[in-house]
């Protein structure tokens, strides 16, 4: 098993979309897309656009804030162990959680750019972290399963 370095979170968390099964794992809607980082999150993976990216937040309030703008009447939250993640899989893990890692992740030189300030305004919104590569099973835990009206305020222990 390869020696992970430089993990800067224990945790990630997902808000599942319909079609998703942890018990799958997580994958990507298209592992050998080409999209830039920056144009999916701007624009996410929806509907027909398809992305090799899996976005997560970096915390359980994120996430939290993203169910309740969900339209879904069942809600689906999971946490992705990193560091098991990363000694298994070798995943790519961007972080984009501060300014300057969204500069230097995003890779637009110019701050003004539509596209940019839409991927920064989502990033920092809900402290995103983007994996690229296949999320194993074993590496993701459903944390709750349930209504917005009924999402916890803290992480639901397991």
């Amino acid at each position: 098993m390869a020696e992970v370095k430089n993990i800067k979170f224990k945790y990630l968390y997902r808000l599942l979309n319909s079609l998703e099964d942890p018990e799958d794992g997580l994958t990507a809607k298209d592992q050998f897309a080409m999209s830039t980082l920056v144009h999916h999150v701007a624009y996410g993976s929806r509907g027909r656009e398809e992305s090799q990216y899996i976005s997560t937040c970096s915390n359980y309030y994120s996430v939290r804030k993203l169910a309740n703008l969900c339209l879904d009447s069942t809600l689906r939250i999971v946490r992705i162990d990193v560091e098991k993640l990363c000694e298994m899989t070798g995943a790519r893990v961007i972080d984009l959680t501060t300014p300057s890692a969204r500069q230097s992740n995003l890779e637009i030189t110019d701050r003004k750019d539509e596209t940019f300030r839409r991927a920064d305004r989502f990033a920092s919104n809900f402290s995103e972290v983007v994996i690229e590569g296949h999320v194993p099973s074993c590496c993701v835990q459903l944390i709750y399963t349930g209504s917005d009206d009924d999402l916890p305020t803290s992480e639901p222990s397991t």
